[in-house]
């Protein structure tokens, strides 16, 4: 999760990574930002500018790739909150 909005308080999605049952990852990808990105919070998120840069998958298009949409939990991003 990025910092977006004033002061980079809201939080926007940056990278989605799905592993499957194995705890091997079958999708790994950039989020492309759709605003402008306030605060990287790259200490705790390990995201930098040039990452987003690169980023293919814009936020809507999520769901077309998981359809089960209960997959996408907060909690899930378990990794994005250390």
């Amino acid at each position: 999760m990025v910092g977006v909005g004033q002061e980079g308080k809201e939080s926007m999605l940056a990278r989605v990574s799905i592993v499957n049952q194995h705890g091997h990852c079958v999708y790994d990808e950039y989020v492309k930002p759709m605003e402008e990105v306030v605060d990287y919070r790259t200490k705790v998120s390990g995201i930098r500018k040039h990452d987003l840069e690169k980023g293919k998958v814009k936020v809507t298009h999520i769901y077309e790739i998981c359809p089960h949409h209960g997959c996408f939990q907060k909690s899930f991003l378990f990794f994005s909150e250390k």
